[in-house]
């Protein structure tokens, strides 16, 4: 419920069964607790900590693009756990000319 308060405008679009399908049909009980108390608070520090990590926003490189991006793995952990949180709000927001600014990228969150 935390995610869908922070997107409030995909309530009715998201659902996560696949997440609470891992965790009731696939996790043991001690699997569930580690992931509560040591993985999820992991995650939260790199999700939090992305605005420290990327001081400015990533280009985005169609499939034309002959350039690279160069990443740490704190930096891509930081930016997976912000997917898995779903915090990347309006990936298809429209731009100047109505048309949609990621249209031709794929959805980034973990909904």
């Amino acid at each position: 419920s935390a995610i869908l308060k922070y997107n409030p405008r995909y309530a009715n679009k998201w659902n996560f069964k696949g997440l609470f399908t891992l965790f009731e049909e696939e996790f043991k009980e001690e699997e569930s607790d580690y992931f509560y108390s040591h993985t999820l608070p992991s995650m939260m520090r790199l999700a939090i900590s992305l605005p420290d990590l990327l001081t400015a926003p990533l280009p985005l490189l169609t499939a034309t693009a002959t350039h690279s991006i160069t990443l740490s793995q704190l930096q891509i952990g930081s930016l997976l756990a912000n997917a898995f949180f779903c915090t990347f709000p309006r990936r298809h927001a429209k731009g100047h000319n109505t048309e949609y600014l990621y249209g031709n990228y794929p959805d980034i969150n973990f909904n």
